[in-house]
């Protein structure tokens, strides 16, 4: 019972923040209404002027359901989420003003939040310890906060040796960098020391991947491409023709990026290209790798399937753009955020199966690639968990 009048009294709370829980209230039944109206193939979302937009009926058309609603942060509309970590038993939320706030997947409560340092402070990821999975780890562009995932206390703090620009791939106790200067960078976590360095060529602003095999793959803003083991060695090495605006994915035996130099490019681990294919326009939307086929959103063309080992273009659809989040029932899921669109793909020949749009939603992550949970973001910071529905 207890729990239940904390969780209404923080739900009346943050809508009285918004305008009026009434009025929340009264919006969020005129914007139902509204949502029934069609246009052309794709389904309205616009549910209320309250703090979440939920349009049930929209979202069963991709076979979702709204489980809960959480509040990450207590003032609606004042926090820009930067990043939002899934894990099994609890969502990670952190904010642009060094805010970071932990939720339980199963209902949405708040477990902690905490303002680790100055608003200014640029953080860049929010991981969790591969050698403690009662800690994690809230890195800034300086240093590392190791905090208790249960309560929040802060257990350590760790200095970098260079400051860095991107997620660490976490191997062990040693956790990797790119960094401004193009050094990839090794922190030795829990001894509060530099691992090792390697210099590239150029500066490092997007995520390493790690490979089956462990080697990471890293590519600098000059087109360096550079495949390392987690103890800083040099495994392979190779050239694309410029930078990259998204992250570099993996299938687990090779590296696809799709790059500013209007190219997608698969290398392998020696650092050997692979394949690569031409596009006529810079690519700036993330790529996916699933099943085989790499997925990528290029300009005039649309969302491309690509096999993996090949670069043969499998399909293209120009009426479907975003990037691809995971599956439901067989169906590639693919998220527009500069649309507010969500798709449902047949990955066999690319055809729409349906859409609907999404006002209010500024980000969606799935907790895994086969009928995920996902997680929405609303332009208020608060968050929505969806389930899949029969």
């Amino acid at each position: 019972m207890e729990f239940l009048v904390s969780r209404y009294r923080s739900l009346f709370a943050s809508l009285c923040l918004t305008g009026g829980f009434a009025a929340s209230m009264i919006a969020g039944l005129t914007g139902c209404a509204a949502s029934t109206q069609k246009t052309e193939s794709i389904t309205p979302a616009v549910s209320s002027a309250g703090p979440f937009p939920a349009d049930f009926e929209a979202w069963s058309k991709v076979k979702y359901r709204l489980d809960w609603s959480g509040f990450p942060f207590p003032l609606l509309g004042q926090h820009r989420t930067q990043e939002v970590v899934p894990f099994p038993d609890m969502l990670a939320v952190l904010d642009a003003s060094s805010n970071v706030a932990v939720l339980e997947t199963s209902t949405g409560e708040r477990r902690w939040g905490d303002e680790l340092a100055n608003p200014l402070t640029k953080f860049v990821a929010v991981s969790r310890d591969p050698m403690d999975a009662g800690r994690i780890i809230v890195s800034s562009q300086s240093e590392a906060f190791v905090m208790s995932a249960t309560t929040g206390t802060l257990l350590a703090r760790e200095t970098f040796a260079r400051v860095v620009n991107t997620r660490p791939v976490i191997a062990g106790n040693i956790m990797i960098f790119g960094t401004s200067t193009g050094e990839v960078l090794g922190h030795l976590l829990g001894r509060n020391l530099k691992a090792w360095g390697f210099q590239g060529k150029g500066p490092i602003t997007t995520d390493p991947v790690r490979l089956a095999d462990g080697t990471i793959g890293i590519v600098s803003q000059a087109g360096d491409v550079m495949f390392l083991t987690p103890r800083g060695n040099m495994v392979g090495r190779g050239t694309i023709l410029g930078g990259l605006m998204t992250n570099p994915v993996t299938d687990g035996n090779l590296m696809y990026m799709a790059g500013l130099d209007q190219s997608v490019w698969c290398f392998a681990p020696s650092g050997a290209m692979i394949w690569r294919h031409r596009t006529a326009s810079p690519l700036r939307t993330q790529p996916t790798m699933q099943n085989g086929v790499l997925y990528c959103d290029i300009p005039r063309e649309g969302l491309t399937a690509l096999e993996g080992l090949s670069g043969k273009v499998l399909w293209s659809n120009p009426k479907v753009t975003g990037t691809v989040i995971g599956s439901r029932g067989g169906r590639a899921l693919v998220f527009d955020s500069t649309g507010k669109t969500l798709a449902l793909v047949d990955p066999v020949d690319g055809a729409l199966v349906d859409s609907i749009l999404l006002p209010g939603i500024v980000r969606i992550v799935a907790d895994a690639q086969e009928n995920p949970n996902l997680y929405a973001v609303s332009d208020k910071g608060v968050v929505g968990k969806f389930i899949p529905r029969d």
